[in-house]
């Protein structure tokens, strides 16, 4: 038996209500919050002044959101995977979601039965939770959004080998993908890499929390040659460089786009419309929710799960 369908809603800050004791990625002070991870459209349970019940993330997710912030929010409990937190007869566990550093889903089991809720994801790499009930995403979740595991990681290797033969290239992104990027160029790109501040500070969040990253220096203490990639805030995107510039977004017209001064390149951190419907194969819910607070295509993903899937889907808020 799953939980009766009121048990999992969103209230009027985005935060979506799951079972009688837990909230996620959103304001909710009458509810133990959980925050899947440090992006800022999910951490505005982590932005309130005071009051309410404790806030659980992992401890990666903090210092990001902490970066983000400014500040260190009071009232926050870091969990680590696989370690459950029980409240009243409610037990939430976390597991390891592929997004950004420190991302993760969540399993809460009621005496009514389980609820899993996915938070952002891509695949390969993000585990399958299977539970009476699934909450997921739809950032992607139209059938126009399809592509091919791995392209965008050889489209960035191979364009930057290309131009670095003219000059010196310089990435912009948000600071998270920053960090995918100059991971996946590791091992396989001879060059100076260069982060700005902010890439730096974020990059040293990665770092103590175990993440790989190449050798690389600050740009402010180091002069830009022609074997180098530099790596700057997406905020800087617009300005004048003498080199090759590449812009990562989530998505682009084609997996690598011409534009003024270089490239867009299509390096999503996202589940496409085919992974989406895996998981929910996969997962074999009785009933699955998809968050419409964060995405305009809840509710074509509803229906694409129910009419490929079979399982019944209703998009949140309903």
């Amino acid at each position: 038996m799953h939980p009766p369908l009121e048990d999992v809603s969103i209230n009027s800050k985005g935060a979506i209500l799951i079972a009688s004791e837990f909230a996620a990625d959103g304001p909710c002070t009458e509810r133990t919050l959980f925050v899947s991870h440090a992006h800022s459209d999910h951490i505005g349970g982590l932005r309130r002044k005071g009051g309410g019940r404790e806030t659980l993330c992992t401890p990666a997710t903090y210092d990001l959101a902490c970066y983000t912030l400014g500040y260190r929010p009071s009232g926050v409990r870091t969990v680590g995977y696989n370690k459950p937190v029980t409240y009243g007869e409610e037990t939430l566990t976390l597991y390891p979601a592929t997004h950004i550093l420190g991302s993760a889903q969540a399993l809460v089991e009621t005496r009514f039965g389980s609820i899993a809720y996915t938070g952002d994801f891509k695949q390969p790499g993000t585990p399958i939770l299977g539970a009476d009930v699934l909450i997921m995403e739809a950032t992607y979740g139209a059938p126009i959004y399809r592509r091919e595991v791995g392209d965008a990681e050889v489209a960035l290797v191979e364009t930057v080998e290309e131009h670095l033969r003219d000059g010196p290239i310089c990435i912009y992104g948000y600071t998270s993908k920053v960090q995918e990027a100059l991971a996946i160029l590791r091992g396989f790109i001879d060059a100076e890499f260069l982060l700005d501040s902010a890439c730096d500070k974020v990059a040293k969040i990665y770092l103590k929390h175990g993440f790989k990253l190449p050798k690389y220096n600050l740009l402010d203490q180091e002069k830009v040659d022609g074997r180098s990639v530099v790596f700057k805030s997406l905020s800087k995107a617009r300005e004048r460089f003498q080199g090759t510039k590449i812009v990562l977004t989530g998505w682009a017209p084609s997996l690598v786009t011409r534009v003024e001064g270089g490239y867009m390149i299509r390096l999503s951190d996202h589940a496409d419309y085919d992974q989406l419907l895996s998981y929910v194969e996969e997962a074999r819910p009785k009933v699955v929710y998809t968050d419409g607070w964060r995405s305009s295509y809840a509710k074509v993903l509803a229906k694409e799960i129910e009419n490929r899937v079979g399982i019944k889907a209703h998009p949140l808020p309903r």
